[in-house]
């Protein structure tokens, strides 16, 4: 405990605890606690604890956003004050964030981490007075001493070092991959440990072996969903017609006997449109049986499976040649032949039982493999030394670790309570309303019900406030109708098209703002989560609807799936309700950061009170606006 820099409070005592054992034994340790409780504080400690007497360890402590890395980063020196050996430590960003050439050149900024890594490797090869990269040259023909000497002692941000090191003319990208290798301990975005091909560099940048990693993953929750994203793929008809394009100003090449690239385009969107207008009767989206795709482009073509086969294989090929063509012209390395050729690739190979494939929208289709199982992502896990799971938000325990595959008897559980005390924390909800979709389609004066009242607490009370929404139709539809205009003080809105950069400068102008600011926000969004609202910054949440997935196919067939996996009931427990709390406490978390915020949280839904085993102090209220006033004695 001497190198913990404040007064620890019991569940943090309890949090590292449950850590050194993990630690000592190796295996997982799933930890969930309060959000405000210093969570990170509490899993850095034992990590640094045990690395003193065991050296050839390393931790990779990852996070689901970049900004989430500034307070692991910011805690560390708070260690380093209290350690008498020397600690290294540092935070790692892609190409986008820490590449000057990228940053400053708007047709790089939407490249892949694929893409600039081309970019990347073409440049270092060239001189700077022939096109090349003036950053990498001086990282090499300079000594990096006085700036590894800096590092060390300051434990910059991210952000920090980038401009530091761009205002010496130093690559930060590479800089950074030079501390790596013997940091103790790096922050990464999760990709950099669960993509098999970032992976494997990634772990070279540190010199380490799987066996002797400690993995720490914030913000757990989020990680089930991750895991499915990154092995999912789609493809679109505008990215047909790209592709179509990109022939075109190459020649129209051959594919195989008989099939030029723009005819086999041409193939390929009927096929999308023919399924899209087979398959979506009544809706936007639909399963389809898996070998519709294939079938259609053979039928098409008139071709054999084989010969589809050697299609792909040369818009793989005829990809790689376009890309060495663009980087010679000091473009980016982007072929839509290659996007083409590995998402058919991938198309073809992906197991059936464990993904679903699905088309979606008339008009312009999409077509998607979507997995279901985060587990088949989740198996680097089980190679390293250790990994923390640590969230506000992870029950119920036995979900996460069974869907990430992570085995019941080397797999720890530890559930903390609060600290804060139990009356700055009020929580209520209305029974007389509902954002229910048949209750409002069969009643049309409930969505007026539910207007009319959020207006009557936005009205009534002058103290900070944010309002999550369902989903991002539900918050525009009540921007947009009577009840949401001409509010006073007008609303920040948290929008679906917002880049990152934007929603964090209006986070910080909300909090700074004098006269009780309002915020619209999603539940489950970028606002519900790992933002802190100290002090007045955030008095009251209000959550307008229960925040259940969106119901879609991949919805219906994840449900299925895990009925399947786990057991009858389980499908609606693990795809639905548990997520569902998950978004609920996240928003009500943002209410109390310490032992002396004070708040309260306004449920707009009666379905509520089907979750009041998750919240045992939440209760009615047929007045919210006086249930707010009383809990702030005005």
């Amino acid at each position: 405990m001497d190198i913990f820099p404040y007064t620890p409070r019991p569940c943090q005592t309890q949090m590292m605890k449950s850590i050194r054992e993990t630690l000592s034994g190796g295996g997982h340790a799933l930890i969930e606690a309060p959000t405000g409780t210093g969570k990170t504080i509490a899993a850095l400690v034992p990590i640094f604890e045990y690395l003193q007497t065991h050296p050839e360890k390393r931790f990779l402590y990852l996070t689901r956003t970049n900004a989430q890395q500034r307070q692991v980063l910011i805690e560390t020196r708070k260690i380093k004050e209290r350690v008498q050996t020397e600690l290294i430590v540092t935070g790692f960003q892609g190409r986008k964030n820490l590449c000057p050439l990228v940053r400053e050149n708007p047709n790089l900024k939407n490249g892949n981490a694929d893409e600039l890594s081309w970019y990347c490797i073409e440049k270092k090869k060239r001189h700077p007075n022939a096109g090349g990269c003036i950053f990498y040259r001086t990282l090499c023909e300079k000594k990096m001493d006085e700036h590894i000497v800096w590092v060390i002692k300051t434990i910059p941000a991210v952000e920090d070092l980038y401009k530091r090191m761009k205002e010496m003319k130093i690559c930060p990208y590479e800089f950074i991959k030079k501390i790596m290798e013997r940091a103790h301990g790096v922050v990464a975005p999760y990709l950099y440990f669960f993509d098999a091909h970032i992976r494997q560099k990634f772990l070279e940048y540190m010199n380490i072996e799987t066996k002797d990693l400690i993995i720490v993953i914030d913000e757990a929750h989020n990680l089930p969903d991750f895991l499915r994203g990154i092995a999912s793929c789609k493809y679109s008809v505008n990215a047909i017609h790209r592709a179509r394009s990109e022939a075109k100003s190459y020649k129209d090449p051959l594919l195989a006997e008989g099939i030029p690239a723009c005819r086999f385009f041409d193939a390929f969107e009927d096929a999308l449109r023919d399924i899209a207008e087979e398959s979506l009767k009544k809706d936007d989206e639909a399963c389809i049986p898996a070998p519709s795709l294939q079938e259609e482009l053979m039928i098409n073509l008139g071709i054999s499976s084989i010969t589809l086969d050697t299609i792909i294989s040369s818009l793989i090929a005829l990809g790689e040649k376009i890309r060495i063509d663009r980087l010679t012209k000091n473009e980016l390395p982007r072929s839509y032949l290659l996007s083409a050729g590995v998402f058919l690739k991938i198309w073809k190979s992906i197991d059936d039982e464990r993904y679903v494939r699905i088309i979606t929208s008339k008009g312009s289709p999409v077509i998607s493999g979507c997995c279901l199982d985060a587990s088949l992502m989740a198996t680097p896990l089980h190679g390293v030394h250790a990994s923390i799971h640590i969230s506000g938000t992870l029950s119920p325990l036995e979900q996460y670790r069974d869907i990430l595959g992570l085995p019941p008897d080397r797999t720890r559980f530890a559930s903390l309570s609060s600290p804060f005390p139990k009356e700055n924390r009020k929580i209520v909800y209305s029974p007389q309303v509902t954002t229910c979709y048949r209750e409002r389609q069969s009643n049309e004066q409930e969505t007026e019900r539910i207007w009319k009242l959020l207006r009557r607490i936005c009205d009534s009370i002058s103290r900070n406030t944010v309002v999550f929404f369902p989903s991002f139709r539900l918050l525009e539809e009540f921007t947009g109708s009577e009840w949401g205009r001409n509010l006073t003080p007008a609303p920040y809105i948290e929008r679906q098209e917002m880049h990152q950069v934007d929603v964090m400068e209006m986070v910080e102008v909300f909090k700074k703002r004098v006269g009780s600011p309002l915020m619209f926000a999603v539940a489950g969004g970028r606002l519900s989560e790992g933002l802190d609202f100290p002090d007045r910054e955030l008095d009251i949440v209000i959550i307008v609807g229960i925040p259940y997935p969106r119901p879609d196919p991949l919805q219906d067939a994840l449900q299925r799936y895990y009925e399947q996996q786990f057991g009858p009931q389980m499908g609606w427990e693990y795809a639905v309700q548990a997520p569902t709390v998950r978004r609920l406490l996240q928003c009500i978390g943002r209410l109390i950061r310490s032992e002396t915020d004070r708040g309260i949280a306004i449920i707009l839904d009666k379905r509520a009170k089907r979750f009041r085993s998750y919240l045992p102090d939440m209760g009615p209220s047929s007045d919210p606006v006086a249930e707010i006033k009383a809990f702030f004695h005005e």
